[in-house]
This record gives structure tokens, sequence and C-alpha cells, in this order.
């Protein structure tokens, strides 16, 4: 049931309900993790600074607002992020036979399971607390007020089929933090050396803040921005292959290779780099996927959130991933409150990307330089 429940969580009711949560995400507080009031440059950590931002706003939107600012709760969502990867680059390292016996004994894998641990006693005895607050309204006759949360949704599907709520939780969290972290890291480094990109997303943020209050229209409205964002992700997307697979039966390809049943299948990421699909395609150009919007035949595929066999930072297709729409959105919004806020300014050159075989992460140690600024209007 563990997928199904997780399909259902993210591609069903996080889309749909995610707006209500994130535009009125007023936790996200990026003064709080890059500096206060501060207007003189200093240094910071970009990656920990991402890692605090988006473990806040993700579980605002899956949580709610008392789980945002307790302390207890965001430090375990950040370590498991942190641990679970770890573990896993460990555990390759070990034939699979080998792997149940290793991770008994690896610190890494002992350090996760006490988070895991400390997450269930957060969670269980809220939605034990829950399930006993409908079971009395239903002998009373009454339906309980909805809770417009992933504790909620998950108790919805599950319909009182055992799952660990506490696993979920941190499935759902692990998933948008790891991803989303690796890639505002990046923009970020991007942006920092190009000050009148900056300049002109501010000019659009107020633009769009002018017309728009907070809802989907403001976040679709941010085309610079969008088109940045793909840019970015074009050039560093998460790894050389996408859409990782086995083969269930055999397939004949249109040049004759067949696949056989059982082979594990990987879709190259070239054609981000491919100067027949994009000219000039080792550059970074801000307005590159902006003027596509109006294409008549490409303009579809020109929005961060679309997916195409020539774009394949979400993946493709039918399983492309559920959770773009909310990462698109949480993205935009976090970086309207960071570049508003404060001036950014690289301290050298940008930081390399670190490949680790076909993964492509950006670079965790580098830091940039910040300083508060005025913002011209209330977000």
């Amino acid at each position: 049931m563990g997928k199904k429940l997780l399909a259902y969580v993210i591609g069903r009711k996080l889309t749909k309900d995610l707006m209500s949560g994130i535009l009125t995400c007023n936790c996200l507080g990026a003064g709080e993790f890059l500096t206060s009031t501060d207007p003189a440059w200093h240094e910071v950590s970009v990656k920990e600074s991402v890692l605090a931002i988006t473990s806040q706003q993700s579980t605002r939107i899956f949580l709610g607002t008392g789980f945002c600012r307790d302390q207890r709760w965001l430090q375990i969502a950040t370590k498991v992020t942190v641990f679970a990867f770890q573990a896993v680059e460990m555990a390759r390292m070990w034939p699979g036979v080998l792997r149940p016996m290793v991770a008994r004994v690896i610190p890494t894998f002992q350090k996760l399971r006490a988070e895991v641990q400390n997450a269930r006693d957060i969670i269980n005895p809220i939605v034990e607390q829950r399930r006993r607050a409908k079971a009395k309204l239903a002998q009373q006759g009454e339906a309980p007020a909805p809770s417009l949360d992933a504790l909620e949704w998950a108790e919805e599907f599950a319909n009182g089929k055992k799952y660990d709520p506490a696993v979920l939780q941190l499935t759902i969290t692990l998933s948008a933090m790891h991803n989303t972290t690796d890639f505002m890291t990046q923009l970020i480094y991007d942006l920092a050396g190009r000050p009148e990109l900056v300049s002109e997303l501010r000019k659009e943020i107020i633009g769009v803040r002018t017309e728009f209050p907070w809802n989907k229209a403001a976040i679709f409205n941010l085309k610079l921005m969008d088109s940045v964002m793909k840019e970015s992700q074009r050039l560093k997307p998460t790894s050389l292959v996408s859409m990782r697979r086995i083969a269930d039966t055999i397939i004949q390809l249109p040049d004759g290779l067949t696949v056989q049943k059982g082979d594990l299948v990987m879709v190259s990421t070239n054609n981000h780099w491919n100067q027949e699909v994009y000219e000039n395609p080792d550059e970074f150009d801000p307005y590159r996927f902006y003027k596509m919007l109006d294409h008549p035949e490409w303009g579809s595929a020109a929005h961060m959130s679309s997916t195409s066999e020539n774009h394949l930072g979400f993946g493709h297709g039918l399983w492309g991933c559920s959770g773009r729409f909310f990462a698109v959105a949480e993205t935009k919004v976090a970086l309207c409150h960071i570049l508003m806020k404060y001036d950014l300014k690289l301290l050298g050159d940008v930081p390399p990307v670190i490949t680790n075989g076909t993964f492509l992460s950006a670079n965790p140690f580098g830091k940039i330089a910040v300083r508060r600024r005025q913002e011209e209007l209330e977000l």
C-alpha cells in the first residue's frame, strides 16, 4: 500500500491543495536563515541556508503551521534527509547480500534509525489523538472538521489499513527536500554572479505582485523566473540519466536493439546539452525558455513544470515527477523572498558541480556573500 498511498498524497492531494499553504507561508523567513537585518556583506553556506528554508516550507505544507515552527521536527526532517542519502551511498559500496548486516553496524544507519524513531515519537501520538477524536464524533453522529495536511490525506487513503504514519511523512519530506534543495542551491549560484538578471527578476516580481494577489496566477506569471529556473535545471539536472526502469518484457527498438526482460534501462539526458536541440547549449541563457513560450510548436514544453524528451529534469511521460508543480511553486515563492530581501554576490567562480557516478549535485560546500536590502514591497 505504501507506493499507492504516496502517489495519492503527492499526486492527487498535494498538487490540488498546495497553494493554500505555500502562498500563506509567512514562516518562510529567508532572513532567519541567511542573515537577520545585517546590511553588510557577509558569507553564508548556500546549501545549509536553502536546506533550512525548504525544510520549513515543506513542513508548512505537509504538516501545518505548528510543525513548521517546531525545531524538533525540523531538525529530524533535515537530519533524515542528510543521513538517508549518506546511507544509500554507503550501501552501494557493499554487495546486496551483505547490506542488511552492514546496516546494523555502520553509525550512519544507526543515526537514521534513531531519527525515524524520534519522528514516530512525535507523529504517532498526534495520529492516535485524531483517530480517537474522530471515533468520538462518529459516536455522536457528527463529522470531524477536515485537516488540510498530509497526515489527514494519508488517513483518508488508508481508511483503517495499517501503515507507518511517521515513515510516510519522512518519505514525503525527504522527496521534497533533497531535490528541491539541490536545485535551489545551484539556482542561487547561477543568480549570484548575474546582478543584471537579478534586477530584471525583481522588476518582474514587483510587477506581478502589483497586479495579482498571492495566487496561482501570480506564480504562473513569474515567467522570466520560470525560464531562469528551467535553464538552470537544463544545465545541471540531478543526473546524467533519467527514468531508471527494469524491463518487464522483451522490447524491440526501431534501431534493432533488443531490450531483454529484466534489463536495467535508463534514458540519457544528453539532449540537455545537444546543439541540435538548443542553440549554444553550453551557455546559460536566462531568456531561452521565455522566448519559446509563444512558439506554436515548442511553447507548451517551455514551462518549468513541463516535461519533454529534450528536458528530463522532472522525468517525462506518465511517470514524470508528480510533485513537480509543488516544487516549482515552492521554489518561486522562496526565490521571491530571497531576491527581494537580499543582494547576492559570488565569492570567486561558481562552485563546481559534484559528479558521483551518474549523479550531478550542486556543490554542498559553496558559499556566497549576502547583505540585507530593503524590499520594494511586502511579500
